[in-house]
């Protein structure tokens, strides 16, 4: 081993020879570990000496030493990757240096000018000198990493923690986020590992938040635990545009992480530069869970009316509410077709208005599919290709139309789906994996606030809030509710009597009834719980919808209701539990108002038509009163009377009958109605076939069924007709394709010379199966047309009998199937039934002919 003296000779030898002329046995030496430790820590040494005339001989040597590395390193980097420690601890042992030269360098401008003396002249060249050999040493080594990452992953992996180290210092910043940049694009999943750390070092940093986005999809994890940290820095940093981006990366893959943050994040509606951004969050967010976007519908409409750009895309989300919400959305975007249509200035933009209207429309008739059954003529008028109407518009205007058509006497509203066990069994996974990780606490939680911050710290546990809530197609809107206190025991002793009197003043109250309104679109509901365990398990409910930033319907603590804060979430005993008493709820709420509609507004009267400009703001219907258990729906602007509600006692709910006195034009009917359980739809003939998707040709087995007035594919055999809606996502019961009697025009065998396949050809499309054999492929062509002639018989003798009371009467007692008809609705079975227009190229391109 050579002496630190003999290698001081060795590198300044070096030095003066030059690396071109430099041997291979001095290039092994010089890319030695202790080699390079050395020569690093020669470079600091020969620069820290006070001789001024020392420090200009030995910068020469220094940038030579420098440079001779550098070219090193580019020409063996992977030799160095075990001296990288070395390398970078002098980096930052110079960057510190020059903070204390500048330092120094402004004390001395602060002291007295006039006292110019030699030694202060000395001092000046001698920082000088220092601070430029600095640089040069600092940004030619850190350059040259920089300038290696692309073609070295080792290199970057190991640097990245260095980096942000140095970042910290005013002469690297740039050079290493221009550098940073650049590697997060080119290799996004290297740098996703370092995710929490960049997110701090975005805070020093703000700028960096633009090109983190990209990270996300490598390192979901860090991101989401890390939320709160983003939303800090959105309040705080003015590169809001950057975190929001992150956001939207965030809503594509985990929506419902970002419910709890919206509060904070609503500001941007009201600024231009980050409106769309966040409309697109709020878009990924409804699809999910709507409900999420009922409390901040106020301030998206105040945004609509302050900015103007804003009605190009924000009508959509405000359809996109949830059922508690539509008919306040309905009433809006009702109010913005009028002032579109009379507006004396007409142009191009308005048709991007209108379709983000006719959006947010759809978005409702998603969520309450009952809503828009009586406004077909609406969206009638839109179907023209004339005006200001687009193609585009009369293509969303016919599919709204569709969407309402499938609805039928069994569609419930707000939709449900059924309960995902495999979702259910992560749940309680979950909650055990709460309670193990709570009790490894020091301390137990005492407020919401602990609990709020420890579940928004793991994006585990938001998630189950959320998994849990998404499995209640409609939660309470508000509550009442009556309070018991138990009495104490009568003391004859006085200094007894007082102890107990003190003791009551303590106890806590308990709820002897609850009461929950569910605001169903325009319409109200409640249910009446009197069991104690189901008490809590409403209550617990509520906590769960305020960890997560959603309105209290038990209007807090304020009322004098305790939360239990041991354990805040529902198990999947308590989920099946309140799913099906919103089920029964409303599957008898939904009976009764069809046995209503059947009475006093007979289907198919096209005589009734509705021009208000509230169309959602009923007259009063005056009720009888009755004691009943079974709940009635009724206009939410009907404040005079309060409904019947449903009383829920463990452990079975009694069917009763009810009266109800119904208005019909100007007589009135008293009905007695039974409440039965729920039609299903007539199976004439069902099996498995295979469907060839649309647009990119995939071939799905399905189970598809022939009924009175349609053929229906299901996702699989096991489906069950009480609880089905139209979809293309969702559980396993939903309704795939429906395909109405009505608009089949021909079926055709041996589609395209293959066996035992057919097509079903409509006004819109076409759809391919294929059988699994010769002889099924002709029955089913067979029960298909036999169907479609027997539903097109009934239909035409509907069409010439006279409906009266006491048939209608009779006909809400029986199972109905076929699709309610609007009385705005034009009939399916009309010799000219409605047709898009088709596009055709000539529309857009001028061609010449040819002479």
């Amino acid at each position: 081993m050579m002496e630190k003296e003999q290698q001081k000779e060795k590198l300044i030898e070096i030095c003066q020879i030059g690396f071109s002329h430099l041997e291979s046995t001095d290039k092994q030496w010089l890319k030695t570990k202790e080699t390079t430790s050395f020569a690093l820590e020669f470079l600091i040494e020969i620069n820290t000496s006070s001789d001024i005339e020392s420090l200009l001989s030995f910068r020469e040597k220094s940038l030579t030493l420098t440079t001779l590395y550098c070219n090193l390193i580019k020409e063996d980097v992977d030799s160095f990757i075990p001296s990288l420690n070395c390398f970078y601890s002098t980096i930052l042992d110079i960057n510190k240096r020059l903070d204390e030269l500048y330092l120094d360098g402004k004390k001395q401008q602060e002291a007295d000018q006039d006292q110019q003396q030699e030694n202060n002249q000395v001092l000046k060249e001698k920082q000088q000198s220092l601070i430029e050999t600095y640089k040069f040493i600092s940004l030619t080594l850190l350059g040259t990493f920089c300038l290696l990452f692309p073609s070295n992953e080792s290199l970057l992996f190991e640097s990245i923690p260095y980096l942000f180290k140095l970042s910290k210092f005013q002469h690297s910043t740039s050079l290493i986020y221009s550098t940073l940049s650049s590697e997060i694009i080119n290799q996004p999943k290297i740098l996703a590992k370092y995710t929490k750390e960049f997110i701090y070092f975005s805070k020093e940093n703000s700028n960096c938040f633009s090109i983190l986005s990209s990270l996300y999809q490598y390192n979901t994890i860090d991101f989401e635990n890390n939320i709160s940290i983003l939303v800090e820095s959105f309040q705080s940093t003015e590169n809001k545009t950057g975190i929001l981006a992150i956001f939207s990366e965030i809503s594509k893959y985990n929506p419902i992480i970002l419910v709890p943050w919206l509060p904070k994040l609503k500001s941007s509606l009201l600024q231009i530069s980050s409106s769309s951004q966040f409309s697109i969050i709020l878009k990924s967010i409804s699809i999910k869970y709507p409900s999420a976007i009922s409390p901040l519908l106020g301030d998206i409409m105040d945004a609509i009316e302050k900015i103007d750009i804003l009605k190009y895309s924000l009508p959509e989300v405000i359809g996109s509410c949830g059922p508690e919400s539509t008919c306040e959305a309905f009433n809006f975007l009702m109010k913005m077709i009028k002032k579109q249509e009379d507006s004396s200035f007409k142009s191009s933009m308005d048709s991007n208005v209108l379709i983000s209207i006719l959006k947010g429309f759809k978005s409702i008739q998603k969520v309450s599919p009952l809503l828009l059954v009586n406004h077909v003529s609406l969206f009638e008028k839109y179907l023209e290709n004339t005006g200001t109407s687009s193609e585009s518009i009369s293509s969303l205007a016919q599919s709204i139309i569709d969407d309402i058509s499938l609805v039928t006497t069994t569609t419930l509203q707000p939709p449900f789906h059924e309960l995902n066990l495999d979702i259910l069994e992560s749940i309680d996974n979950n909650i055990q994996s709460y309670n193990i990780q709570i009790s490894q606490q020091q301390s137990p939680f005492n407020s919401k606030d602990n609990i709020l911050n420890f579940i928004n710290s793991n994006s585990t546990f938001v998630s189950t809030i959320f998994n849990t809530l998404l499995e209640f197609p409609i939660t309470p809107f508000k509550s009442d509710f009556k309070f018991n206190s138990s009495s104490s025991k009568v003391v004859e002793e006085e200094e007894k009597e007082k102890e107990e009197k003190e003791k009551d003043k303590q106890e806590e109250k308990e709820l002897e009834q609850l009461n929950l309104t569910f605001i169903n679109a325009d319409q109200k509901v409640e249910l009446v719980i009197v069991d104690k365990e189901n008490i809590n398990i409403w209550i617990k409910l509520d906590l769960l919808k305020q960890l997560v930033n959603l309105p209290s319907f038990l209007n807090d603590e304020s009322n004098g209701i305790k939360y239990d804060l041991t354990n805040p979430f529902l198990n999947s005993t308590q989920i099946k539990y309140i799913f099906s008493e919103l089920l029964k709820l409303f599957k008898k709420d939904h009976h009764q108002q069809q046995t209503n509609t059947n009475i006093s507004s007979p289907i198919g009267n096209s005589n009734q038509v509705t021009n208000n400009d509230n169309l959602l703001s009923p007259e009063k219907n005056q009720q009888q009163q009755n004691h009943s258990l079974v709940s009635n729906l009724e206009p939410i602007s009907s404040d005079d009377s309060k409904p019947p509600v449903i009383v829920t006692t463990p452990p079975t709910t009694t069917t009763t009958t009810t009266s109800n006195t119904i208005s019909n034009g100007h007589s009135t009917v008293n009905r007695s109605v039974s409440i039965s359980s729920f039609s299903t739809i007539n199976q004439q003939h069902e099996g498995s076939l295979v469907k060839k998707s649309k647009y990119l040709g995939r071939k799905k087995t399905l189970w598809f069924s022939i009924t009175d007035t349609a053929l229906i594919a299901y996702s699989s055999k096991n489906h069950n007709t009480n609880t089905l809606q139209v979809g293309s996502g969702g559980g396993a019961d939903q309704i795939k394709v429906k395909i109405p009697f009505s608009k089949i025009i021909e079926i055709v065998p041996d589609v395209k010379k293959k066996e035992n396949s057919f097509a079903i050809i409509t006004e819109k499309r076409k759809y391919y199966l294929s059988a699994q054999s010769q002889n099924e492929q002709k029955e089913w062509i067979d029960q298909l047309q036999n169907a479609i002639k027997l539903s097109n018989s009934v239909n035409s003798n509907n069409n010439h009998e006279e409906t009266d009371l006491t048939s209608i009467s009779s006909a809400s007692q029986s199972p109905i199937t076929s699709p309610v008809q609007s009385p705005n609705m034009k009939s399916t079975n009309s010799k000219n039934p409605p047709k898009l227009k088709k596009s055709k190229l000539s529309m857009y391109f001028n061609f010449k002919k040819k002479d």
